[in-house]
């Protein structure tokens, strides 16, 4: 993935979740980027046929939010991008 930069943090956090934090970007870049993650994703072949998709959660950091408050609020919007049907971007 070309598009991660050297300056991102992207690891797992939880069983089933990835996590990309994006230093010194703008909320619109970071949409753009996770809607190109998306798409090369859905277009990956993969062994056996089988598909693969993914759902985003998408949030600007604000400095009034302590690092509990930052991660609910990311996890609401990944569990909404799951809720209204998977394999979407949502924005908090």
């Amino acid at each position: 993935m070309d598009e991660i930069r050297v300056t991102d943090l992207f690891a797992r956090y939880g069983e089933d979740k990835l996590i990309i934090l994006l230093p010194e970007t703008g909320i619109i870049k970071a949409i753009n980027l996770v809607k190109k993650l998306k798409k090369q994703i859905e277009e990956q072949k993969f062994i056996q046929g089988s598909d693969v998709t993914c759902s985003f959660g998408v949030l600007d950091f604000n400095q009034h939010d302590n690092i509990d408050d930052f991660i609910k609020k990311v996890d609401d919007a990944l569990y909404n991008a799951k809720n209204f049907g998977r394999n979407r971007v949502e924005i908090y």
